[in-house]
């Protein structure tokens, strides 16, 4: 990934237009990289790299960037929560969903697994916020209706089941 991000950051100073989405998506999945093996300061800082370029390309194009500005911020939000830092995740976790939810409602099928992500996070996040349990169980509910595919639908199934125990049932 660092070998690809210094490519594509070269290929983006000569033609930014065409390379600097590529600098954004390699930082994002550099994070990811990151987060998985524990190298929290790295990956929040390739998060927000990658963030701030996505939001900088959203602004020319809503449309196409907004989905990777949100995808971001939830990345980040999971950051946050796996550092205990829950205020920002939630933070976070509102911001993707107001940016996503026009597009969604628009276009559920195409955005329908994003928005149960962010909306599955928001569930975990309002648990370890000691919210309510009908909170979480509601986010979590609302996150099964978004999802399309079988495999999120069956993981925030088991989400569902562990914190709608004690609210719903």
């Amino acid at each position: 990934y660092r070998e690809a991000l210094s490519i594509r950051r070269e290929l983006a100073q000569a033609n930014p237009e065409a390379y600097r989405p590529y600098v954004a998506t390699t930082l994002n999945n550099l994070a990811n990289l990151y987060s998985a093996t524990q190298r929290m300061k790295e990956a929040e800082e390739a998060y927000r790299e990658a963030l701030s370029t996505y939001r900088e390309l959203a602004q020319a194009n809503p449309e196409a960037y907004l989905p990777y500005v949100a995808t971001t911020l939830n990345n980040l939000a999971n950051l946050y929560r796996a550092t205990q830092r829950i205020e920002e995740a939630e933070e976070a976790c509102r911001e993707a969903e107001g940016l996503l939810k026009p597009l969604w409602c628009a276009n559920p099928e195409v955005h329908g697994d994003q928005m149960a992500r962010i909306l599955g996070t928001r569930a975990l996040v309002s648990e370890a916020l000691g919210e309510s349990s009908t909170d979480a169980c509601a986010l979590a509910r609302r996150a099964f209706a978004a999802a399309y595919d079988p495999g999120l639908k069956r993981g925030i199934q088991q989400l569902i089941d562990r914190v709608c125990v004690d609210s719903q049932g």
